[in-house]
Formats: C-alpha cells, sequence, structure tokens
C-alpha cells in the first residue's frame, strides 16, 4: 500500500462566511437607574435608554447613574452622585428611588418636660 503526499497548499477547502442580520449590543443607559446594560439599539429605545452604539462595552462605564439625593430641607431628588455633593446632599446607593421618601427625618432631642410643654401649648 502506498500513501500519496501533498502538501497542504494543493488540498481543496471550503470557507463559509456567515453574515448576521441582527444588530450588534452596545451599551445602553436605562432608565430609571441609568446603569449600564448591553441591548440592541431597538431594545434601548424601546425602554427609553440612551444607546452609545453597537460594540460599545459597558466598561468603562459610559452612564451616570442616578439616585435619591436627600437634601438638607429633607427634601429628595433624583440625580447623579456628582450633583448630590455639589447641592451638598446625601447621595444614596445606586438606583433608590424617591418614593417612599428615602430620607430620613430630622431629629430634635427634647426632655419629657419640654415635649410635655409642647403638646400642652397645642391643645
Amino acid at each position: 500500500m502506498r500513501r500519496l503526499s501533498l502538501p497542504l497548499a494543493l488540498l481543496p477547502a471550503l470557507f463559509v462566511f456567515r453574515i448576521s442580520t441582527a444588530l450588534a449590543d452596545g451599551a445602553c443607559c436605562a432608565p430609571p437607574c441609568f446603569e449600564c446594560v448591553l441591548l440592541s439599539e431597538a431594545e434601548c429605545d424601546a425602554l427609553a435608554g440612551s444607546f452609545s452604539g453597537e460594540g460599545v462595552p459597558c466598561d468603562p462605564l459610559p452612564c451616570v447613574p442616578i439616585s435619591a439625593c436627600c437634601l438638607e430641607d429633607n427634601s429628595c431628588r433624583l440625580v447623579s452622585q456628582a450633583t448630590c455633593i455639589e447641592l451638598d446632599g446625601a447621595w444614596a446607593e445606586p438606583c433608590i428611588e424617591c418614593d417612599p421618601d428615602p430620607c430620613v427625618s430630622p431629629v430634635e432631642q427634647k426632655g419629657w418636660g419640654e415635649l410635655k410643654a409642647i403638646y400642652r401649648s397645642e391643645g
């Protein structure tokens, strides 16, 4: 039995190219928190998000997350961490809504006699 040896360059080859018609995913800054998720442009638009482009990764983060910011007057605003700092507020962790209100009401230290006086004057 005799073997035939051919150089690899002479062997026939079959190449298959596949072209996808599906839309490529990319970074989408989606509400309510504007955190980054990988979606197609159509999916991002359906969520009323901001699409950064096909193939754009979420790292480094292209989105500016928003969250509850508690201000000195005890009001709550949905803003970025940088905006909250500019407003001298306390920013919650990302994706905290203002409803229900996450801001803690200020507490005053009062003695028992002071509390009785407040209720007597209101009555």
